[in-house]
């Protein structure tokens, strides 16, 4: 980790206690993530506001403290075809790569990570070259990723929302199926120039390898560009608006925990 992210992380922190307890503190949590000669002044701008108990927004991120998640608004970008190397991109990144385009800032969303108290780090699934620096960070903590989309339904069910994992959206060519649930490693960007480096490239979460990417893949198939096409069986069409939604998963620990104290069915 470089002293800019390390720095981020020590920010992010801290800021997490004040936003639990109310305080609408992150404005000065996403200056404190950037190079003091940063020239992402829009980024540099930005302030979050609490909206409601345990909600904030930074950006058009919408972050719930309480069901440990950010929400991020876009679009369908591809409804088949490919091959693709990313989920998600913005309007300025790979968009013939990409199966959502997000309305976002990159360096918001990885502020709203490091808020959320979760590490960046090494993808565990990334097969990097002996010797790479790479080996000598940690794993990165891992996120869930959700989309959820409206469609028309029937009757008095005039309008439904469609909630789907991330990887359904991508569909494995050589396996010849959806993509199997996975997690999605917070890999997080660096700065390049005093630009950040997702923002500058448009590259916010990769199903392939990129340096750049806010979030990864964690699964074998990162490690090359041949495995995923959008899956037309599930995505609705261009245009389609969706959020994007990251999930801290509960501790292992918590989680063994709420499994054993519910009650078994007969």
């Amino acid at each position: 980790m470089d002293m800019h992210r390390a720095d981020a992380a020590a920010h992010a922190r801290r800021a997490l206690l004040l936003l639990l307890l109310g305080a609408v503190a992150l404005g000065c949590v996403v200056r404190a993530a950037e190079p003091e000669e940063s020239d992402d002044v829009g980024a540099r701008r930005r302030q979050a506001r609490k909206i409601g108990p345990d909600l904030y927004e930074l950006g058009n991120l919408r972050i719930d403290a309480k069901r440990r998640e950010i929400r991020c608004p876009g679009v369908v970008n591809m409804s088949e075809g490919g091959p693709i190397e990313l989920l998600a991109c913005t309007a300025e990144g790979k968009v013939h790569e990409s199966v959502l385009i997000l309305n976002i800032n990159a360096l918001d969303l990885q502020v709203a990570l490091l808020l959320l108290e979760l590490e960046v780090g090494r993808n565990p699934a990334v097969k990097y070259a002996d010797g790479d620096p790479q080996w000598e960070r940690k794993p990165a903590d891992m996120v869930e990723l959700y989309v959820e989309w409206k469609e028309r339904g029937e009757g008095k069910d005039a309008e439904r929302v469609v909630r789907r994992r991330a990887e359904e959206l991508l569909y494995d060519v050589v396996k010849d199926a959806a993509a199997r649930p996975v997690q999605w490693a917070f890999v997080g960007s660096r700065w390049l120039d005093g630009r950040f480096g997702a923002q500058l490239t448009g590259t916010i979460i990769a199903t392939y390898y990129d340096p750049l990417a806010v979030l990864e893949l964690a699964a074998d198939e990162v490690n090359d560009d041949i495995w995923f096409v959008a899956n037309k069986a599930v995505l609705p069409r261009i245009g389609t608006p969706v959020e994007l939604i990251v999930v801290k998963p509960p501790p292992k620990d918590k989680e063994a925990a709420e499994k054993k104290e519910k009650p078994e069915e007969n």
